[in-house]
């Protein structure tokens, strides 16, 4: 499955597992959380290099060096954030047979200096399901034309989930953008400048 590609399309379908995108009552996603300062970067690292990676559920209790998700960042100035959930009393009531807390649920966000913005992606765009069934699943990978990276989710349990981060097939974009990156992060800042007169 690929995201970023010329097939690809943003559509205004709900997201079952965000509050302010049609998501009920479920709690805030991951850039949200980060966004508010609720998470530190060592809870939401970026990923740099290529390796195994194990994530803990977002909203289960653990102490603050326990990683949540993850961040890629993207030639564009956003980043690929991969989270997991399961199911809990309260507001992640979730089904245990749900693709939601039975896969690594995958976003594209933004930040400015002002805002967030995230959207789900759909890891199974040819299923029937729409958006109910997005999430990435044990055994399923995800090359991301934007960050020239494959994520394979290998395992997940009630502990977490461990993902392989590893450089997509044929694309050379991983090689060159931690060095184009400040590059892009000024020109993504200079977009997000208003003029004033």
């Amino acid at each position: 499955m690929q995201i970023g590609g010329s097939g690809c399309a943003v559509t205004a379908a709900d997201d079952p597992s965000d509050t302010l995108n049609g998501g009920g009552s479920r709690l805030y996603p991951i850039p949200y959380l980060y966004y508010a300062g609720w998470l530190t970067d060592e809870q939401f690292p970026e990923v740099i290099n290529n390796g195994t990676y194990e994530i803990a559920p977002l909203f289960k209790k653990a102490n603050a060096t326990v990683v949540k998700g993850l961040r890629l960042f993207r030639s564009d100035g956003s980043y690929l954030t991969l989270e997991l959930r399961t199911p809990s009393p309260g507001f992640e009531n979730w089904p245990a047979d749900d693709p939601f807390v039975n896969g690594v649920i995958v976003r594209i966000a933004r930040f400015s200096g002002n805002s967030v913005s995230n959207t789900l992606v759909d890891t199974t765009p040819t299923g029937i399901h729409g958006m109910s069934d997005a999430p990435l699943r044990p055994g399923a990978s995800a090359d991301d034309v934007l960050s020239g990276k494959r994520i394979t989710v290998s395992h997940i349990d009630d502990t977490g989930a461990t993902l392989e981060i590893s450089d997509s097939q044929g694309s050379s974009l991983a090689d060159h953008l931690l060095f184009e990156r400040s590059f892009i992060e000024q020109a993504v800042q200079q977009n997000d400048e208003g003029v004033e007169d």
